[in-house]
């Protein structure tokens, strides 16, 4: 069964409107999958969280959805580094809108879920890891 270390998301400005969205993880397939030469896909998606952390649903919100690419491994690969980036808007990360008593604009919580799929050549058993959550960053973006 292939395994993918825990994500990590970065959020960086581009400019005074956009900004930049970064997961990176390692991807280590098992023996059987690099023999018969799987090809993986990944969704990830980044997430605007409320409470608790990590469990997606409830007022939870899709902020963006990242693009994806099919990728193979053979009997030579050892672990697959991958880095996606994105760009948007700051105003798509607002997840959370309201102000605070003080007046100041309430924080926003970002974090992105990676799930792996078989894209072609799965092992006849064919054994996922599970999708995994990445560290949550913090922000008031309008």
């Amino acid at each position: 069964m292939a395994s993918i270390t825990v994500p990590v998301l970065t959020i960086t400005n581009v400019n005074a409107t956009t900004v930049s969205l970064r997961v990176t993880y390692t991807l280590t397939p098992s023996l059987i999958e690099r023999l018969a030469g799987t090809v993986f896909q990944d969704t990830i998606i980044a997430i605007g969280d409320d409470a608790p952390f990590g469990s997606f649903g409830g007022t939870d919100i899709i902020v963006s959805i990242f693009p994806t690419a099919p990728f193979a491994v053979n009997s030579a690969t050892i672990n697959v580094p991958r880095t996606i980036t994105v760009n948007r808007l700051k105003s798509s990360l607002n997840e959370d809108p309201t102000f605070l008593a003080t007046g100041a604009e309430q924080m926003d919580e970002i974090f992105a879920r990676v799930t792996i799929a078989y894209a072609a050549a799965a092992p006849a058993v064919p054994t996922l890891p599970v999708p995994t959550a990445s560290n949550q960053v913090s922000g008031a973006w309008k």
